[in-house]
């Protein structure tokens, strides 16, 4: 069995039944997998979704899988951005 962050007692359950252990495992990946289904941003549409996702999702905790995906969106969206809406130095606004 794997070394992963588990309470002892369900530790102890897995180990005697490993069938129950990788139904655990797949659904865990199936979850992160839903979570995490994250891509290049191509168009504007996609664009627009990942905003509101980004809205969604601005109070997350870090070190959450919510907070993962908003740190991975916001760094598509300012990809998409720089692309897609750069700006010229005279465009930059002087502090």
């Amino acid at each position: 069995m794997p070394d992963i962050a588990l309470p002892a007692i369900v530790k102890s359950i897995l180990k005697y039944d490993k069938v129950y252990f990788n139904m655990v495992c797949a659904s865990t990946a199936t979850l992160f997998g839903k979570i995490m289904n994250l891509k290049q941003i191509k168009n504007e549409l996609e664009y627009r979704e990942a905003l509101k996702e980004i809205e969604h999702l601005m109070m997350a905790n870090l070190n959450t899988l919510e907070g993962d995906k908003l740190s991975v969106l916001v760094n598509l969206v300012e990809v998409y951005e720089s692309n897609n809406y750069p700006m010229s130095m005279s465009d930059q606004v002087k502090i």
